[in-house]
């Protein structure tokens, strides 16, 4: 799990992301991001950042809120 306040450049942070999982042997990765305008705008500059993570908000917190895994990597906004 990676949390994220502020998001500047959504680029890096998916290149961060996509090294810790290689040199960590990490299976998957969620990525928890804050809700602000501002993160919501890095990540919206970038549209195809994060193509890693399949599994966006509502599928991660439904599947964990079930006591399930969310059997992938995903991009939750809180």
């Amino acid at each position: 799990m990676e949390a994220e306040t502020v998001v500047t450049d959504a680029q890096a942070l998916e290149r961060k992301l996509t090294l810790k999982v290689r040199d960590g042997d990490a299976a998957r990765v969620l990525l928890v991001v804050a809700d602000t305008r501002r993160n919501r705008r890095a990540l919206a500059s970038a549209p195809a950042a994060f193509a890693s993570l399949p599994l966006r908000s509502g599928q991660v917190l439904r599947r964990l809120r079930d006591g399930e895994d969310p059997g992938a990597s995903g991009l939750v906004i809180l």
